[in-house]
């Protein structure tokens, strides 16, 4: 089956490329905008330039569509549209108004629009999902706070609101809003830092699950070594996500960077 990827900035891309082929297909890779690294015999098309890629896409043979990696903002002010970007401008221009959420959907369904499949990765390289497990023992104590997240994400899933929380001690110190989950740890690092001091003991812990809507076609959620680095930063002891959905990205470098900075990753089951 030959499948686009269409790739934004990370590693993840170049990790879902190389299953891809692994599994046997055919990729047909496309960096959209300033994506970066560049993966290997890619296009590197604009998001202004729609009308480009969907004649390359259609010419290479590829009707089904994989979106990874993180996609940057465009500044609308410095966009120069082909015919087809100024018909979807506007749809761009409101999914910006709606968040990183609202520009995957739009962009999603500029393609679909156009016949294209948008597929999860995850239906043609399951491996690359986390199965259920540990790597390092919570503590009692840890399983308390991992609980008091998990039944708050599960009570503010329907209202489509961030995938991840901080708990420490029973206590929710954050809640990941449209910022997203790098930037709500820089948070509670500087609320560690800033207002009670450092932690001299790790305590508390990172807890992601999806959002019940959450479109894992193209919001496909990751951790990776620099999750490990901002949960060390802000003197957690752990992370907890959910099984079969969650990928981590540069695996060996994760897991290394769990045993360097004496953290525990629980991968949990979604009951």
């Amino acid at each position: 089956m030959r499948i686009g990827l269409l790739a934004g900035s990370g590693s993840l891309p170049r990790q879902v490329h190389d299953a891809l082929l692994n599994e046997g297909h055919e990729v047909v890779p496309v960096m959209l905008g300033d994506a970066q690294p560049i993966l290997p015999d890619a296009t590197i098309c604009p998001l202004d330039r729609p009308g480009r890629l969907i004649r390359h896409l259609r010419a290479k043979g590829a009707t089904k569509l994989i979106m990874i990696g993180r996609l940057e903002r465009p500044i609308v002010s410095t966009l120069r549209p082909d015919l087809k970007g100024w018909r979807i401008l506007p749809k761009i221009i409101k999914g910006l108004r709606q968040g990183d959420d609202g520009l995957l959907r739009a962009v999603a369904q500029i393609f679909e629009d156009e016949g294209f499949e948008i597929i999860n990765p995850l239906a043609y390289v399951p491996n690359l999902s986390l199965a259920a497990g540990s790597f390092g023992v919570p503590h009692v104590a840890h399983l308390e706070d991992i609980n008091r997240g998990w039944a708050l994400l599960d009570d503010l899933s329907s209202h489509d609101i961030g995938q991840a929380c901080v708990v420490r001690a029973g206590n929710v110190i954050a809640i990941e809003a449209a910022e997203g989950t790098d930037a709500m740890l820089e948070r509670v690092a500087d609320l560690s830092d800033g207002r009670s001091g450092r932690q001299r003991q790790p305590s508390g812990v990172l807890v992601k699950k999806p959002k019940s809507a959450q479109d894992m076609r193209f919001d496909l959620p990751a951790i990776g070594p620099r999750t490990m680095e901002l949960v060390a930063q802000a003197g957690l002891a752990g992370i907890c996500v959910a099984a079969d959905g969650f990928v981590l990205a540069e695996p060996e470098a994760s897991k290394k960077a769990v045993a360097e900075y004496d953290l525990f990753l629980l991968i949990r089951d979604h009951s």
